[in-house]
């Protein structure tokens, strides 16, 4: 929440507004007074920072679909503030890939934004490895029902990734990574993501892989839901 000369002079030519709510804000802040407080005040969601509801949800629609990208930092500095314990130990941030469709229309994929600031502020390595085939629609046009049918071969280890990240890939993954995402609704694609980690993690038994999001549809609750998933799909 910072000010300076330079900042104020622009806001005489172009007012900022405030990500969440539209209005008018002092230079150099991304939400107004009003939603500060208000999100502050909202509680932390399930495997999140927030519940996905009132000005986390406007921001996370911001981030996602405004163009907003310098909300990256201010994001990822509150997630590290409440749920900075996901992180602790942790060897490397993985992020979600988007669904190739938006990336190119957007010019960016919000998880790396958050992954790369939260991976900076923790100390913790951020490794891009995921890639997403384009054959479905993105998440965010499919009903509840469509999201649980996304089948486990949408979201793969990319060898070429872990190659320009200067990493063997055919070299295990480390137990502790932790994975990052914007905003989780049914969990379906942290749960595929999850599993095509644990496909490169041989000597990792029933470890958690954790996840951390900005916000979640659930409220208070654990990401063991995702390692739940991967032992029923082991049994089947």
């Amino acid at each position: 929440m910072r000010c300076a000369p330079l900042s104020r002079l622009t806001a005489l030519v172009a007012p900022p507004r405030c990500s969440a709510c539209g209005r008018s804000c002092e230079p150099d802040q991304w939400i107004c007074r009003d939603c500060w407080l208000e999100l502050r005040s909202q509680p932390s969601g399930y495997g999140a920072a927030f519940v996905n509801d009132g000005i986390a949800r406007e921001l996370v629609l911001a981030l996602k679909f405004r163009g907003r990208v310098a909300l990256a930092r201010e994001m990822a500095q509150l997630m590290h503030e409440r749920m900075g314990g996901v992180l602790e130990s942790a060897a490397w941030i993985i992020p979600a890939p988007a669904h190739p469709d938006r990336h190119r229309r957007r010019g960016y994929d919000p998880a790396t934004l958050l992954a790369r600031e939260l991976a900076e502020l923790a100390g913790v390595r951020c490794v891009e490895c995921l890639t997403r085939e384009g054959s479905r629609r993105p998440q965010s046009e499919l009903t509840r029902r469509e999201r649980h049918s996304m089948p486990l071969s949408t979201i793969a280890v990319s060898s070429r990734a872990l190659r320009h990240a200067g990493i063997d890939p055919l070299a295990e993954f480390p137990t502790n990574v932790v994975l990052c995402d914007e905003v989780r609704t049914t969990g379906v694609t942290l749960d595929v993501c999850a599993q095509a980690i644990r496909d490169r993690q041989p000597g990792a038994g029933h470890r958690q892989i954790r996840s951390l999001t900005f916000a979640s549809t659930g409220a208070h609750g654990s990401t063991d839901r995702i390692v739940r998933r991967q032992s029923r799909r082991a049994r089947g």
